[in-house]
């Protein structure tokens, strides 16, 4: 029997229990079991959980080695990630720790693996780093693969899905080297971002590992490379300090390109972006210090790439590459982000003209988008003045609630412009 006092519980959820172990019976009335409230319990060796629980939080029992034995609810019970990983004796006699339907860690012999019947879901890192398993045949039914459920299974080389599948979780076969197969089902299927990367037995003969649309890797050596046009999206370090490559064509349809997907690539020269563009992370160009980026501008990249593109790739795209007003003023907004990566004079004289030039066109989206940092660029540039500070800045930023620009004018007034307007000339 375990005393009341072994519990810390508020408003139904367990929040963590401290007591000596053994075997534990969660009193009635728990809806939830919180994150970590059993974690590393080691005298553990037994939980019954009440009907009134609905779920349990992710690695609620992580870590508990002795317990072998758990009781849930008859009702279907939310289990979180992790909630029973690290739970040794929990395995059955082939090596798997199951909890009602749940996946939750391998620890079998290796070899060829067939995940039993009834699994739906197989948890985050269950098979990380099974360094013996050679091939995985995953049951129907099974509807989830968590994040990094196979990362680095370097002898792994196949692996088939089930007809069932829904979604593959992010890293979920990272570092996979020796993976050569997939066997997908042949309808829609949602996976996470670096769901293959560092699979480079998964490449075709041109060296690009894509899997449904998306470029994991390039393992080849050509030095211009043209992407498939099947690909529309190039995933995390994808060519990451690819030494080869000078020159890459990118497909029409390309919509993202991911986080240090062409970092360090030091030798290559010269990229040209396609405008149906969503989004662009913003290391994706990080150290290479050679390339030279365009855009014709006479597409609608999408305003999230554009607002990556600031740090990553804009202070080497020269402003006459941009068309149109709304399209110049999204390459300005870059520009005032952050003045200091633009290190070409050339470039940077060119966005400092428009920017003074275009001063009372831009200030509207400036105030729309609370952006203070442009207006550091004109108060450096000695335009904001006492004759119009109010009407063509103060007044405006606050009709539209602009609460960073606002602060910025109002300190800026008292620091540098109390001479010019005093106090009784100056009202909210």
């Amino acid at each position: 029997m375990q005393a009341s006092g072994d519990f810390t519980i508020e408003n139904g959820i367990l929040k963590k229990y401290t007591g000596p172990g053994g075997d534990v019976v969660v009193p009635d009335g728990v809806r939830r079991i919180e994150r970590s409230a059993f974690g590393h319990c080691e005298e553990l060796t037994a939980v019954t959980l009440p009907d009134s629980v609905t779920s349990v939080g992710e690695t609620a029992f992580a870590g508990c080695r002795k317990l072998a034995a758990v009781t849930l609810p008859d009702h279907p019970v939310v289990l979180g990630e992790a909630a029973f990983h690290d739970c040794p004796r929990l395995a059955d006699a082939q090596g798997y720790t199951i909890v009602q339907s749940v996946l939750f860690q391998y620890s079998g012999p290796g070899g060829e693996v067939v995940v039993p019947d009834g699994v739906t879901r197989i948890d985050s890192w269950a098979f990380g780093t099974g360094l013996r398993i050679t091939s995985v045949v995953l049951p129907e039914g099974l509807t989830i693969i968590g994040p990094s459920a196979f990362d680095f299974c370097p002898r792994m080389v196949s692996v088939r899905f089930p007809d069932t599948l829904i979604f593959i979780g992010p890293a979920a076969f990272r570092h996979c080297s020796a993976l050569t197969r997939l066997i997908l089902p042949d309808k829609p299927l949602r996976i996470g971002e670096r769901a293959f990367i560092g699979c480079p037995g998964l490449a075709d003969e041109r060296g690009f590992v894509i899997v449904r649309g998306v470029l994991y890797g390039y393992y080849g050596s050509d030095s211009e490379i043209v992407i498939p046009d099947a690909v529309h999206t190039i995933g995390d370090q994808a060519f990451r300090n690819c030494l080869t490559v000078t020159q890459v064509v990118l497909p029409d349809r390309l919509t993202a390109i991911g986080d240090q997907a062409f970092a360090l690539c030091k030798n290559l020269t010269r990229m040209t972006l396609p405008t149906g563009l969503q989004r662009i992370s913003r290391l994706a160009f990080a150290g290479c210090d050679r390339l030279t980026l365009r855009w014709d501008g006479r597409g609608d990249m999408g305003t999230n790439a554009l607002q990556n593109v600031f740090c990553a790739i804009m202070p080497h795209v020269p402003f006459s590459d941009f068309h149109g007003t709304e399209n110049r003023t999204m390459a300005m907004r870059g520009f005032f982000r952050a003045p200091e990566l633009y290190t070409d004079s050339e470039i940077r004289w060119h966005y400092q003209q428009y920017a003074q030039k275009h001063r009372t066109a831009l200030l509207p989206e400036i105030f729309r988008a609370d952006l203070v940092h442009a207006l550091q660029f004109y108060a450096d540039h000695r335009q904001i003045t006492a004759e119009n500070f109010e009407t063509e800045y103060l007044r405006p930023a606050l009709a539209v609630h602009a609460a960073e620009c606002a602060a910025f004018l109002l300190d800026y007034r008292y620091r540098f412009l109390a001479d010019a307007l005093p106090a009784d000339e100056f009202a909210l």
